[in-house]
């Protein structure tokens, strides 16, 4: 019998004192629901229509490197359960950064670059429900997201202030329970007008996955959403724009392939003297672009977009604004998506605010603005509100954003394609990340003479779009394991003889451009003994282990002396030698 076995990489710098094994999964993880409903009901004025959640990241654990995963007995309400079927969807590139800014100890104003707190972002399908359509972003104290299922939206917020978290259906939301928003949406037009389609350059798009980096920056007021809380500001801010991507993906493509919206940078203001002073989009647009000209042309991006929690009476945006030095500001965002709370409460649709805005930096236009409107919503006629889309202001009208879809209208489509087609792959406009793969070193356990087949690509990033694809491999391993491949990500491990211990092995993997190596140390077990004890370690493996990993100490307990404990912290996942250790 072939043992399965789940990659597991071990990728952590050997010393370092708390340990964590990075893991991907090639097959679906099954969790429970993170959501589940709380003991306390809804607030009494939104009781009758919404179910208030209770938050359990933990349960999430499982999942944290899983590119699959299935979530049992999510609720839709206080009693009825789904399964949910979803896949990775963050829009974090994989060179995100993350700096806030702060003062130090003499009330200087100091920016801090911080690692990404962890996120989860969920895209898929209700099981059962091919139809079906899922968002979820969960933080470790906030969760947003929807579910759409039968005609109907299910919404799901957190108003950080109390951890509210409250789950419900839009289309029973009553009528003045969300007071929306007057959001305006001014556009600047550039000199070049409208793009027309080009087939020549559209012919040599190469057919990868396209990416559009957007930088981020922020004022006071967006953090103070959170009250003060950088790591749910971010996890917000990752929950917005992964949102929004899963839509462009679907909606937007550049050589038939969907664009994908990546966070490249995002700056976060934890003190009140942020440069932005205007009270209105306007102005505040020729601020921010000003202020981004001059102070942070460093900052690799495609577009640069303001994220504001003021009321600055809505948005604004530059019209084919993409990789033509473009910029857009939503205003007025509410930091959670919308929450029902009491009558007559202000709200905005703070994900339709974001795509409406970045629709202009495609080359969208307001959908009342067409030459053949399919709806007049932003001149006061709500004839047609009921699904309208992403570019219109049918929010405005009776029924509020359970009137728009979240899709663009096919003319906005169109020209979004078209300007595309002009401008992508242009000096500046490069969509396609053409980076060597990120290869994790693998672990497997198996039994004496007992196969084990490992999915060794599972915890590969290609970094380009592409599929990743095995390309060589060590048919024997260093202790004399036979190594099969027995499908495209999967090599099969043999032991040999009676022997028990560590063997090791390398592959070599390639994205289409770049072929990077990686390592597997397969740990193979001895049968109980009589005794029902083991055979004590090999203090062979040690050496080997040193060897493999290219180093003279493996010395990962602190203790200045390499033994069977850091033998154990290796094979436990806890550490690796450090492979710059050592070398010649």
């Amino acid at each position: 019998m072939i043992k399965q076995v789940i990659t597991i990489a071990v990728g952590l710098t050997c010393c370092a004192v708390s340990y964590r094994a990075d893991a991907t999964t090639f097959e679906p993880v099954y969790v429970e629901s993170p959501l589940t409903v709380h003991s306390e009901e809804a607030p009494r004025a939104s009781r009758d229509f919404a179910t208030r959640l209770q938050l359990d990241v933990s349960k999430l654990t499982l999942a944290a490197d899983s590119e699959f995963i299935f979530i049992e007995d999510f609720p839709l309400d206080k009693d009825r359960r789904v399964t949910l079927q979803l896949e990775e969807a963050s829009a974090l590139s994989s060179d995100a950064t993350l700096v806030v800014m702060r003062h130090d100890e003499r009330g200087r104003l100091v920016e801090v670059e911080l690692p990404w707190p962890t996120a989860y972002m969920f895209r898929g399908t209700v099981v059962g429900e091919p139809t079906s359509d899922v968002f979820l972003g969960i933080g470790s104290e906030i969760a947003n997201g929807w579910i759409s299922i039968d005609g109907t939206r299910f919404i799901i917020g957190t108003r950080y202030a109390d951890r509210m978290t409250l789950l419900y259906d839009e289309n029973n939301v009553p009528e003045g329970m969300i007071n929306w928003s007057q959001y305006e949406c001014n556009v600047e037009t550039p000199k070049e007008g409208v793009y027309k389609g080009d087939s020549e350059r559209a012919a040599a798009i190469p057919d990868e996955c396209p990416q559009v980096r957007i930088a981020f920056d922020s004022d006071s007021e967006f953090t103070d959403l959170f009250d003060g809380s950088e790591t749910a500001a971010a996890n917000y801010v990752e929950t917005l724009v992964s949102s929004v991507s899963d839509i462009y993906k679907g909606e937007i493509t550049v050589g038939g392939l969907g664009v994908r919206l990546k966070i490249s940078y995002l700056r976060l203001w934890s003190v009140s003297d942020d440069p932005w002073t205007c009270g209105d989009t306007d102005c505040q647009i020729g601020e921010f672009s000003n202020y981004w000209r001059t102070h942070m042309g460093g900052v690799d991006r495609h577009l640069a977009h303001l994220l504001s929690a003021r009321s600055l009476g809505g948005g604004i945006a530059n019209l084919f604004g993409l990789c033509n030095d473009g910029y857009a500001v939503s205003g007025g965002l509410a930091g959670t998506f919308p929450m029902p709370l009491e009558g007559e409460q202000a709200g905005n649709w703070d994900p339709i605010v974001f795509a409406h805005e970045t629709g202009h930096n495609f080359g969208m236009i307001h959908t009342h603005e067409m030459e053949d409107p399919p709806d007049e919503c932003g001149n006061g006629d709500c004839a047609n509100a009921g699904g309208a889309t992403i570019m219109s202001y049918c929010h405005l009208c009776d029924g509020g954003v359970a009137n728009i879809a979240f899709e663009f209208h096919e003319d906005n489509v169109d020209s979004a394609e078209a300007f595309l087609s002009v401008i992508a792959g242009s000096e500046g406009c490069n969509m396609w990340p053409n980076d060597p793969p990120q290869l994790e070193d693998d672990r497997a356990f198996t039994d004496m003479n007992t196969p084990v087949a490992i999915h060794i690509l599972a915890n590969d990033v290609s970094n380009n779009c592409n599929n990743l694809s095995l390309s060589d491999f060590d048919a024997r391993a260093q202790r004399g394991g036979i190594v099969t491949q027995t499908a495209n990500d999967e090599l099969t491990y043999t032991p040999t003889g009676t022997f028990a211990g560590t063997d090791s092995f390398t592959y070599r993997a390639s994205n289409g451009s770049f072929t990077e190596q990686a390592n597997v140390v397969v740990e193979i077990t001895r049968p109980p003994s009589g005794g029902g004890g083991t055979d004590p370690i090999d203090p062979n493996d040690v050496i080997f282990v040193i060897t493999l990993w290219g180093s003279r100490t493996a010395d990962c307990t602190g203790d200045g002396t390499t033994n069977i404990d850091d033998l154990l912290a290796v094979l436990e996942g806890k550490a690796k030698p450090d492979r710059s250790r050592g070398r010649k």
